[in-house]
């Protein structure tokens, strides 16, 4: 729990630094299907970092994990004031999935990675 604690607050101060062009949003200007989406990716690397044994994967993670959190408030407008109470409901859903084996966890795992590779391969374009 300490590292997810610790995890978490690194995320929530990482992604708290990315600015937030223009004013809020109102809730039917963006999609909340992949607002949640993003938070639930977020969350996801969360867990990676929190359970990784590797410092360089968990280092990853958590950049990853910001990455979310910060296309999560651009889209919505609105900063997230307390990361813990956004993340902890997610993380428990998101274990129990992962624990029971529920076709969920993988159909999240892939669509985190999918979002993840568009990134990517957006970026390699450039080169």
């Amino acid at each position: 729990m300490k590292n997810f604690v610790r995890t978490a607050g690194a995320l929530f101060a990482a992604a708290s630094l990315t600015a937030l062009p223009g004013p809020a949003l109102a809730a039917q200007e963006f999609d909340q299907a992949t607002y949640d989406l993003l938070l639930d990716c977020a969350t996801l690397q969360i867990i990676f970092a929190s359970n990784g044994s590797d410092e360089a994967a968990k280092k990853d993670s958590v950049n990853m994990g910001v990455a979310f959190i910060s296309a999560a408030q651009l889209m919505s407008g609105v900063e997230i004031g307390d990361l813990g109470a956004v993340v902890k409901p997610r993380q428990a859903r998101i274990m129990g999935q992962i624990a029971s084996s529920d076709p969920a966890a993988t159909r999240l795992t892939r669509s985190c990675g999918a979002i993840l590779k568009a990134g990517i391969n957006y970026k390699d374009m450039g080169k």
